[in-house]
């Protein structure tokens, strides 16, 4: 019988970097590593919170916020990029480009595991010798890179944007129940696409 530790995403998170838990990648998950690996980001998963994400090229813009259940996920795919079964360390290795997937490019990938929060750096790989994963040094090309900025939460930012709606997704033709809101599309609670709803409206 499952617990609501063992469905909690954090605590997920944390049995991906144990080697406890391998998630399935199903298509709300291959987008998401889609997304994050088009370009240089932060990724932040804290007990309780959202995947936060914040883009090297939008420093000052105000992080991207996706559904936490997205985020074992996330970790596992990255782990399987960077050939890793156990994290119990920060560590930092390349993600090489794949057949199928991303990145298209390789990319540098930190990956830091501290007390409630799981953060990940990707950014374009330093001009050194290339590297297996190993162990984050504490100076050199491969130390831990600047978090990016954080900038100051604006009021819009700050509201909660949810519709409260039995409309069906037309992607999985589930009903969530509440669908998170951005500037002029939905998202599913569910698969975690974007579709255009016929009225938006705040709840």
């Amino acid at each position: 019988m499952s617990t609501q530790a063992d469905v909690d995403p954090y605590h997920q998170v944390k049995l991906v970097l144990a080697g406890r838990l391998a998630p399935n990648t199903d298509r709300a998950t291959r987008k998401i590593v889609y997304l994050v690996t088009r370009r240089p980001c932060d990724i932040r998963m804290a007990v309780g919170g959202p995947l936060v994400v914040q883009f090297l090229c939008t420093p000052t813009a105000q992080p991207h916020t996706y559904f936490a259940h997205l985020a074992p996920g996330l970790v596992y795919d990255l782990m399987c990029g960077l050939n890793l079964k156990v994290v119990s360390e920060p560590v930092v290795g390349i993600l090489k480009p794949r057949k199928r997937g991303l990145p298209r490019w390789p990319l540098a990938a930190w990956l830091i595991p501290a007390e409630g929060e799981v953060i990940i750096r990707l950014r374009d790989v330093p001009e050194a010798p290339p590297i297996e994963s190993m162990a984050v040094p504490e100076d050199g090309p491969w130390a831990s890179p600047t978090p990016l900025p954080s900038p100051a939460p604006t009021a819009l930012s700050a509201q909660k944007r949810w519709s409260m709606s039995s409309q069906h997704c037309p992607h999985c033709n589930r009903s969530p129940g509440r669908f998170r809101i951005l500037t002029d599309a939905w998202i599913c609670e569910v698969c975690g696409r974007s579709f255009v709803p016929p009225v938006l409206e705040t709840d």
